[in-house]
């Protein structure tokens, strides 16, 4: 039978998302009016307060408060447990001396900011690391569902963690490889602030084929990213700092820039891993290369 309610009480309903077989009418007959509508938004409502503050409770050392998760942190956690409980996983640590290269940074900051873009360390670490990748194919693929073969993918899409509200979501830098440094420079921030602002489409977050979280921005002295399948590896950059650095016969500050590679161990030895991340520090140490193959 149908709910006793006119055309403007039923669009007003489907407005504030309103199950009108919950609303109970006052007029006529058991007809529901728009009152009755926002009544049942208002009772809803001190219902949700009242449970919020029901939250609000002791347990046996003190006050606590119950805080709900959102769905994208949610989603993202269920992500990762599948990623640790499936990959066995194993992380390599290494630093980079970037005292060149940030004076070089500096020197082009500022061309690069009147342009609307930013000459971030991060800039740099995509560019060495599509390097390294070139050298270390199986760094750069995904392992076959039959766990038999390596699908070595010739093109280089780099995802790159983003801080946001909501958690770290990675936009990816499609086909990087193709990008100057200062194409990147104008890219990279671009992209960070679309994605601060939930209006990245949703090509913009698939098909990394190599991920990079840098928290050097926020502190730590090192962490071990998990990796993000079909990839079978990621990088994890933490803070960078002026460290006495003896160089054979003296003590010199440099600026050292720590990270690690985590990686799946089912394609990727050991040694490699290590050789690796050594090929992406000499790249960062050795800026003028980096500028020469941009």
């Amino acid at each position: 039978m149908p709910l006793p309610a006119s055309p403007s009480t039923r669009a007003l309903a489907r407005e504030l998302g309103v199950n009108l077989a919950q609303v109970k009418g006052s007029g006529p007959g058991g007809r529901i009016t728009p009152d009755d509508v926002r009544n049942h938004i208002r009772v809803l409502s001190e219902q949700a307060m009242l449970q919020a503050q029901a939250a609000e409770k002791q347990d046996a050392y003190g006050e606590v408060q119950h805080q709900n998760i959102s769905s994208l942190r949610r989603k993202i956690g269920e992500a990762m447990s599948q990623s640790w409980s499936t990959i066995p996983m194993v992380t390599q640590f290494d630093e980079a001396d970037i005292t060149e290269l940030e004076a070089l940074r500096k020197r082009h900051s500022s061309t690069i900011k009147e342009q609307g873009g930013g000459l971030t360390i991060t800039v740099f670490v995509v560019k060495a690391v599509v390097a390294a990748l070139k050298e270390f194919p199986q760094f750069n693929a995904s392992l076959e569902s039959s766990g038999q073969s390596l699908l070595l993918k010739k093109y280089y899409n780099i995802g790159v963690a983003v801080d946001t509200e909501a958690g770290l979501i990675v936009p990816v830098l499609h086909h990087a490889d193709r990008k100057s440094i200062k194409e990147l420079a104008l890219l990279l921030p671009a992209l960070a602030k679309k994605t601060r602002e939930r209006k990245t489409s949703l090509d913009e977050l698939q098909g990394a084929t190599f991920t990079i979280s840098n928290l050097g921005g926020i502190g730590g002295t090192a962490f071990t990213p998990i990796v993000n399948p079909p990839e079978v590896a990621i990088m994890g950059v933490s803070r960078s700092q002026m460290k006495p650095i003896w160089n054979g016969s003296e003590f010199t500050a440099r600026l050292i820039m720590p990270f690690g590679i985590t990686y799946d161990h089912r394609v990727i030895d050991g040694a490699d891993a290590a050789r690796f991340a050594r090929r992406i520090a000499e790249l960062l140490e050795n800026p003028d290369s980096l500028f020469l193959n941009a």
